[in-house]
Order: C-alpha cells, then structure tokens, then sequence
C-alpha cells in the first residue's frame, strides 16, 4: 500500500485533531499513534510503505484510544473521530450482512443505529486489548442487524395477513357466479341422466322376456345368479350367457341411438355392418330336460 492510499484510509487532518485530544484528555497515547502516523506518510524513497494488515492494527489500536478516551471523558470530538474512521468500514459490513435477507432495509438508518448504541453504551466498553472496539462494534453490528431485520420481519408479516385478511375470498358461501354455473350444471347432468335412462328402457323393451327377467332379478333384485337360475328353470351356465347377450343388446343399442344423435344415420351398409349377428345355433328352449324325455330318448 503507497503512502496516498494509506492517507485515505484516515482523515486528512488526524495529527492535528489528536494532538488536540492529547490537550483535552492528557491521553499520552494519542501523541504516539500520531507520530505513527506521519512516519507512515513521510516514508523516504525506497522503503516499502506498511500493508495491509498494518493498517488494519494501526486502525483497531487507534479506535480502540479513541473509544477508551470517550468513555473516559465523554469528549465529543473524539467521538467524531471515531465516526470518520469507522463509518466506511461499518457500512461494507452491514451492507454484506443485509445481503442474505429478501426484504429491502436502508444500510444508513442501520449504520446510525449502530453509532447511537455506541453513543450511548460507553460505559460497556473495555479496552483490555488493541482489537477491543472491533470486536465490540462486531457484536453490536449484529445485534442491530438481528434486531432490524426481525422488526422488518415482523412488519412484513402483518402486513401480508392484513393483506391476506381483507383479500381472502368467503368460501363458506358462494358466489352468484359461481351459484350459478352449479345451478346450470345440475339441470345440464339431470337432464342427461333423463335422457340417458330413456334410451336405456328404450333399448330394454326391445330384450325377450326372459332376457328382462333375468336382468331384472339380477342388476334390480340384486339375486345370486343360482337364484336367479332356480326361479327361472333354466342351468346357471345359460342364465349368465343370458345375461350377458341382454347387456351387450342394451349396449349396442345405447351407443347406436348416440351416434345417430352425434353424427346422424349411418350409412346402409355400416348399419348393416353393425346390426347383432343372430347365433347360429339359437336354442328355442333352455330348459333342463325332464326326466320323462331324458327317458325316453
């Protein structure tokens, strides 16, 4: 670091103003670390100028006097002194800490609230060491920033449930609009169900008799098939094959009064294609046979 950059790190005037703090307190050590400081600006040709590290001990041990020096005497200027030595480097620190946030706070109303902590807790400070004001303006940088952020927080909440209270939608009750689309949905499923029903008792009347008894007892009835088999005198194998051609009927007739809706009457040959082929070998007569026939035959 040149002796320019290292005079930036301070204020312009800081011999003078210790020299005039060493007047108002008899803090001796203030005349050193101002000494410390011209031979740091008036290095000779060729010598390295202190780095960084340096700086950062010449700067702790400074603040350090300085703080010890307002505790002690309550000396405003050394309190400003103090201001224009750490305020760059406090603000770098709570603007890095706020960055881990979602919400926007103001680095300065921060950065003068830590100041105002200090201001008024002098009397919590101990210059034990030359890192003591660092370390303790650490801890109040992070209580500061603890305690903004969790009041920013806080207001941030109640806010959004105020927002949530007056903007949340009554769904205990509904809406006229939505009353009704539900109204208009109840009589469009009422009146498909009508419809539906119609062709179903439509396509039923067309089924043999016993093809609608049989159904009957065992979709209506809700009979077991050996039941249902006993009743009408027929084997269990021939019920549920009964059964079965009566629900493909329904079915097919179901789906052929749709299509004429839907699309209109089919061609000839498509219906044709489509009509229920007849059972080549149809018995007249499920009957078991009696034991006179089986007899005789």
């Amino acid at each position: 670091m040149s002796p320019k950059q290292f005079q930036k790190a301070f204020p312009l005037d800081l011999p003078a103003r210790l020299a005039g703090l060493h007047r108002q307190t008899g803090d001796s050590t203030l005349l050193e670390l101002a000494e410390r400081y011209r031979s740091y600006c008036d290095l000779p040709a060729g010598v390295s100028a202190p780095d960084r590290g340096e700086l950062e001990t010449f700067r702790d041990r400074l603040s350090t006097r300085l703080m010890d020096c307002y505790r002690a005497s309550q000396n405003q200027e050394a309190f400003s002194l103090l201001y224009e030595l750490n305020y760059r480097l406090f603000t770098n620190v709570i603007t890095a800490r706020l960055r881990r946030f979602y919400f926007h706070l103001d680095v300065q109303d921060v950065l003068q609230e830590v100041f105002f902590n200090i201001y008024r807790y002098p009397h919590k400070f101990h210059a034990d060491k030359d890192q003591a004001f660092r370390h303790w303006a650490s801890m109040i940088i992070r209580n500061t920033v603890y305690k903004s952020t969790k009041s920013k927080d806080r207001e941030l909440s109640r806010e959004m449930q105020d927002e949530e209270i007056e903007t949340r939608p009554d769904v205990g009750r509904e809406t006229p609009l939505v009353h009704a689309m539900n109204e208009e949905s109840r009589h469009s499923c009422a009146d498909a169900l009508t419809l539906m029903l119609q062709i179903y008792h439509a396509a039923y009347l067309e089924l043999s008799s016993r093809e609608r008894k049989a159904l009957h007892m065992v979709e209506i009835e809700g009979e077991p098939y050996k039941v249902a088999a006993a009743a009408l005198d027929i084997r269990l194998e021939n019920l549920k094959m009964v059964v079965f051609r009566a629900r493909k009927k329904i079915l097919r007739t179901l789906e052929r009064t749709m299509n004429r809706a839907l699309l209109g009457p089919l061609p000839e040959k498509q219906a044709e294609s489509q009509a229920e082929p007849e059972p080549r070998n149809r018995l007249s007569d499920d009957r078991r046979p009696t034991s006179s026939s089986s007899s005789s035959s």
